[in-house]
């Protein structure tokens, strides 16, 4: 009598039961990776970060001569938000540097906190592109819920609930007249 943990499986091999064991495994455990629309991460990173814009970060960076330097640059996945330098217009002549406020909400969600970010490609720019969290809370979610920034359809519509929702009561970038640049 052999003592290998397998060979109480042999008459299961010969039919072919294992294998197809194995492949229902395989497509169940992909099924419950890939829920709510997020894919096994090829790379998460995890610590402080440092505020490019308002969808731009730098995981484990830090501020420099006022740009964020090292650190793993994270592009928030679905999200589209103004460069720094843009300004929107309220009502007839007032101007604000939307931009700017788009980049201090983020700025406050994130600050002293460790965020953590799951992604799986790079944009044309190298960045990772990610689903962001904040004690759980999806960074990505709460810039489009606030109206700091708008859902890139372009991408998905995950977040674009969030963005008619924001439209509709004003918040944000959206009590002005923001426009979304097209890349």
């Amino acid at each position: 009598m052999r003592n290998h943990f397998f060979s109480a499986f042999n008459p299961f091999l010969q039919r072919g039961i294992v294998g197809l064991m194995v492949v229902v495994c395989g497509v169940l455990f992909g099924s419950i990776a890939g829920l709510g629309g997020i894919q096994q991460a090829k790379a998460d990173v995890s610590g402080p970060v440092c505020v490019e814009n308002g969808s731009v970060i730098s995981v484990n960076g830090r501020r420099h001569s006022g740009t964020c330097v090292d650190g793993t640059v994270v592009r928030l996945y679905g999200v589209k938000a103004p460069p720094l330098d843009q300004n929107c217009q309220i009502g007839g002549d007032e101007v604000w540097r939307c931009g700017l406020a788009s980049a201090a909400a983020l700025l406050q969600a994130v600050q002293g906190r460790q965020v953590e970010c799951r992604g799986n490609s790079n944009d044309n720019k190298g960045r990772l592109v990610a689903i962001c969290f904040v004690s759980g809370r999806s960074l990505n979610q709460f810039m489009v819920e606030m109206g700091w920034a708008s859902a890139d359809k372009a991408v998905s519509s995950m977040f674009l609930d969030f963005e008619v929702e924001a439209r509709a009561t004003k918040r944000g970038l959206w009590s002005s007249n923001y426009q979304p640049r097209s890349d």
